[in-house]
């Protein structure tokens, strides 16, 4: 989505985002900081049964995220995935789930 706003001058200014919806009766997820040991990093979420979820990772937000393992069952109360760290653990995760 772009928002443009003007001003009587014709000077203009517009920014790009990302308008998230969500299902207003089930929570969103929550996910707890990553847990960094000898070389893996474990990701924990919150989930709910018969959902699907999908995880995400990038390193600079400009250029968005890619899909870790996507299609995943929901595992409640909570699901986990453990990988490698490659060089360094820091960056952006989320996680989505649905139906």
């Amino acid at each position: 989505m772009r928002v443009r706003t003007t001003d009587q001058g014709g000077l203009w200014y517009e920014e790009a985002g990302i308008i998230a919806t969500l299902d207003t009766n089930e929570p969103a997820p929550v996910f707890y900081a990553p847990v960094i040991t000898e070389g893996t990093v474990v990701l924990r979420w919150s989930s709910l049964l018969n959902h699907r979820c999908s995880l995400y990772y990038s390193t600079n937000l400009l250029n968005g995220f890619s899909v870790l393992p996507g299609d995943m069952p929901g595992t409640p109360p909570m699901n986990t995935y453990t990988t490698a760290v490659n060089g360094s653990a820091t960056g952006f995760r989320k996680v989505t789930t649905e139906e």
